[in-house]
């Protein structure tokens, strides 16, 4: 909750030429706001650098500094807010949310960043719980690995400049409609101030921290975010989220055994046993024994990173910010309800298959029950009744014609042409996850396609692509195998 002096700009406030629509959330050290880029016709969300503690706003809407506070070390972590935003804004990567530009106005620093409307990874988790038709621990093999080949590769690319993200919870990741994650609200700023001051209240979240992060003492680095990201798929494989390395590392303190119930034996028998152990190395309370880079834990579990590149984002991103009622949005909407008719499809073709299955013996039971019912009858009635000779063929023909004509209906689906331009040329490409063969100029209803692209002497290459509402045209560039 906001305090009395934290209190958030008034919706309609212009910001960097975009309009404050609405608050998305206030933490201890700053707001986030859902905003209208005018000059892009889009959506985005405005991160302002306001910590609680020792700033409030004045009545021309400034952030300045509390009267007893410190004001160097509101400058200090504005610094680093500022530092952290021009880092983050050099990558493009699909799983790490995008800055559109970093400025400083008000006071204050502002992050405008790409708005991520999908539903966060912890509403997921409780909407499965919830779910009447799957159990608690309902997670595929492949729906984790897919969250962990994705964030890792974010998470692998900020490691390198020396970023942490020091809050990886299911509540900063956010699910796209495609199925691919992001990740938001990076802490390096508030990191900072409080390493610069251990007197401030420590706003790490107990159940995904790890001891390092609320021990002075503790040495934060990669390892910090593998013990989160181990705790989030704990969540995942069990339902519940882990217990708490504080009270884990009071009990081993005290030389008792640790209350925490390894992920090895919750998931026995549904993931691999590598998996699960490699998760459970994550959330080792010594953080010397954890390991020491993504790509370490990675090969525990014998995943890869996975890695995008610019066309590949492309193929994986949905934009769907734009205020005009004919632009991207609405690509997104027919995508989906042409989805939604390919369901409509399937229960066509399955309800007409079993009513042209079952009519002979519909027609048989009618002509057989006919004599006894049309007794009661009189005579004229009766001869009224009768089927007429042939009228059973013709019946079923009917139905044959009506039929076609339904599915021939829903099956007037909209198709898009995939050509893929290979460096070497003459490169094997498959299309993994349908059944025909791929040829240039392919037309594919919208939908992911899963490609390979393979030449003798070159790295095989795959990826996901996604027809949406367009032809495509790729280029893809191979890389030759090292000897």
């Amino acid at each position: 909750m906001a305090s009395q002096t934290q209190k958030p700009l008034p919706n309609g406030v212009l910001l960097n030429e975009c309009e404050i629509l609405e608050v998305l959330g206030i933490g201890a050290f700053g707001i986030t706001y859902l905003a209208y880029d005018k000059p892009l016709d889009r959506k985005v969300a405005i991160k302002e650098f306001f910590p609680r503690d020792f700033a409030q706003r004045d009545e021309n809407n400034n952030v300045v500094a509390k009267k007893d506070s410190d004001p160097e070390l509101f400058n200090w972590g504005l610094e680093r807010f500022f530092l952290e935003g021009r880092t983050l804004a050099k990558f493009k990567h699909v799983s790490i949310v995008g800055v559109v530009r970093i400025f400083r106005d008000m006071g204050t620093a502002y992050l405008i960043m790409d708005y991520e409307p999908g539903i966060s990874l912890g509403k997921h988790i409780k909407q499965r719980k919830k779910s009447l038709f799957q159990s608690r621990n309902d997670y595929s093999k492949e729906e984790l690995f897919k969250i962990i080949r994705y964030l890792s590769g974010g998470l692998k690319a900020i490691h390198e400049t020396g970023i942490i993200h020091r809050d990886i919870k299911p509540e900063n990741i956010i699910i796209r409609d495609n199925g691919v994650p992001v990740l938001l609200d990076f802490g390096a700023a508030r990191q900072a101030m409080l390493e610069k001051n251990p007197k401030l209240t420590v706003m790490a979240t107990p159940a995904y921290a790890p001891p390092e992060q609320f021990l002075q003492e503790g040495q934060q680095g990669p390892w910090t975010d593998i013990f989160a990201m181990g705790a989030v798929l704990y969540q995942m494989i069990s339902g519940e989220k882990p217990i708490d390395a504080g009270a884990r590392l009071l009990a081993t303190s005290a030389g008792k055994p640790d209350p925490f119930v390894p992920t090895k034996e919750v998931g026995r028998g549904k993931y691999p046993e590598e998996f699960l152990q490699a998760v459970d190395q994550a959330l080792l309370i010594d953080q010397s024994k954890r390991p020491r880079s993504i790509e370490a834990w990675l090969k525990m579990m014998r995943e890869k990173p996975k890695n995008v590149v610019n066309h590949d984002a492309e193929t994986v991103l949905i934009q769907n910010n734009s205020t005009d009622k004919f632009s991207a949005s609405d690509d997104t909407t027919v995508f989906n309800s042409v989805k939604d008719n390919y369901g409509c499809k399937k229960c066509v073709l399955i309800t007409a298959a079993l009513f042209l299955l079952l009519q002979p013996f519909i027609i048989m039971a009618y002509n057989h029950f006919q004599p006894a019912v049309t007794a009661n009858f009189s005579s004229e009635n009766i001869e009224a009744k009768k089927v007429a000779p042939g009228s059973s063929n013709n019946l079923i023909e009917k139905t044959k014609q009506f039929a076609s004509e339904v599915i021939h209906k829903f099956d007037n689906v909209v198709r898009f042409k995939l050509t893929v331009k290979t460096t070497p040329k003459n490169a094997r490409i498959r299309i993994l996850n349908i059944a025909p063969q791929f040829k240039q100029g392919m037309a594919l209803e919208p939908d992911n396609y899963r490609l390979e692209i393979s030449h003798p002497g070159y790295e095989t290459k795959k990826l996901w692509i996604k027809m949406k509402n367009r032809d495509r045209v790729l280029n893809i560039k191979l890389t030759r195998q090292t000897k």
